[in-house]
């Protein structure tokens, strides 16, 4: 279930925040290969900076099926734009069931490199990117990772995994967790909707569900 995207424009944010008031907010659509879908995107900038800065890349998901560039973002987001002075670039990949893996991880991975190549543009130190992501964006970050490793793509620093989709097994003791947001029933649809018939069986691709993923040798730092 895709979230239209806000015509592209570069405007400052709305918000009464003090954060918010000291950064610039791009919202538009973007084509991160050449034969691909147009993807939504936002990205944040500290109002004023034209060095190069850090990049903090967000793979942004919701539990497999919503996408949207600001999924699930919030205050704080801006706020380490604004006092950290880091450029936040939200990517949102395509969603299942319309979609089912391995759209997610693929075009999460090319976002990656679509950052990497355009950092000049973007105001990017490209040797200081970051992929960070919540709920099933963090499971796609961490795909990402995987994917940067095994494909020798752009070296990232560090990745920031919040409440990820990780395992679509169901053998964890969050995974036994209830609450009114997100209850379990909910998860499960979310992995169907990427896996199909697939889901909780012997084949599934780490790209998929990272928890699958037996070698971890070669990964960035990773604050969970």
């Amino acid at each position: 279930m895709s979230v239209p995207p806000t015509p592209a424009s570069t405007v400052r944010s709305p918000s009464r925040s003090r954060a918010a008031l000291r950064i610039d907010a791009e919202s538009r659509t973007i084509k991160v290969t050449p034969d691909g879908p147009e993807l939504p995107a936002l990205i944040l900038r500290p109002a004023g900076r034209t060095e190069k800065l850090p990049c903090l890349y967000y793979t942004a998901n919701g539990g497999k099926i919503i996408q949207s560039a600001a999924m699930a973002l919030g205050e704080v987001e801006k706020q380490w734009v604004a006092d950290l002075g880091l450029v936040f670039v939200s990517i949102s990949p395509r969603v299942g069931p319309e979609d089912p893996h391995p759209a997610q991880a693929e075009d999460a991975y090319a976002g990656l490199v679509w950052v990497s190549e355009h950092a000049d543009e973007l105001g990017i130190d490209p040797d200081n990117i970051m992929v960070y992501g919540k709920s099933g964006g963090g499971g796609v970050a961490a795909a990402t990772a995987l994917m940067a490793r095994d494909r020798g793509g752009p070296a990232l620093t560090h990745q920031i995994l919040i409440y990820p989709m990780l395992d679509d097994r169901e053998i964890t003791v969050s995974s036994g967790f209830e609450n009114a947001t997100w209850p379990g029933a909910s998860n499960r649809v979310g992995w169907r909707a990427i896996l199909g018939d697939s889901v909780g069986g012997p084949d599934v691709n780490p790209y998929a569900a990272a928890a699958r993923a037996t070698e971890l040798e070669g990964l960035p730092p990773t604050y969970m």
